[in-house]
C-alpha cells in the first residue's frame, strides 16, 4: 500500500513510481506545514513581544516565581484547555459537566490565589505597580478563558451549572 495517505495519486502510473511520487509529496506537505507553523510561531511572538513591550519577559519572570505561581499558572491554562480537546474531538459525550463546573471553581480559587499573591508581591515591591498590572491582565485573560470553557460545555451537552 502506497505511503501517501493524504494525496491521491493518478491510476496510471505504476505501482513504485506512484508510490515514490506520493512519498515526495507526503514530505513535501510535511515540510510545508512545519514552516507554516513556524512563521505563525513567529508572528504570534513577534505580536506579544510588540503589544508588551519590553515587559513580557519580565511578566513571565514575575508569574514564575516560585514553583507554587509557577503551578497555578499553567492549571488555569491547562486544566480549561484539556476540557476544550476533548469536547471538539466528538468526544463530548464523555465529558462530565460537573467535571468542568469544578475546574471552574479550582480556576476561580487559583485566580484568587495569584491575586492575593501579586497584590502582597507589588506592596513588597516584588515588582512594580506596572507590571503588576499586566500580570492581572493575564489572568483576566485566564479567567476568560475558563468562563468560555464553561459556555462550551454547557452548550455542547444542554446542562446549566446550577448557581447557588
Amino acid at each position: 500500500m502506497p505511503l501517501c495517505f493524504l494525496i491521491k495519486c493518478k491510476k496510471e502510473e505504476s505501482l513504485n513510481k506512484r508510490e515514490s511520487t506520493c512519498q515526495y509529496l507526503f514530505f513535501l506537505k510535511l515540510i510545508g506545514s512545519l514552516v507554516l507553523l513556524i512563521y505563525g510561531m513567529k508572528t504570534v511572538s513577534e505580536a506579544l513581544q510588540k503589544l508588551t513591550g519590553g515587559h513580557l519577559r519580565h511578566i513571565l519572570g514575575a508569574m514564575t516565581t516560585n514553583r507554587f505561581t509557577g503551578l497555578l499558572t499553567g492549571a488555569l491554562y491547562s486544566l480549561p484547555l484539556q476540557q476544550i480537546v476533548s469536547l471538539e474531538e466528538d468526544e463530548y459525550h464523555l465529558v462530565d459537566p460537573n467535571k468542568s463546573f469544578n475546574i471552574e471553581n479550582e480556576r476561580n480559587n487559583y485566580r484568587n490565589q495569584l491575586k492575593d499573591q501579586n497584590v502582597l508581591d507589588v506592596n513588597n515591591k516584588e515588582y512594580n505597580y506596572q507590571t503588576g498590572d499586566h500580570y492581572m491582565d493575564i489572568i483576566s485573560e485566564c479567567e476568560k478563558l475558563g468562563d468560555y470553557v464553561v459556555n462550551v460545555v454547557e452548550a455542547r451537552t444542554d446542562i446549566k451549572e446550577k448557581k447557588i
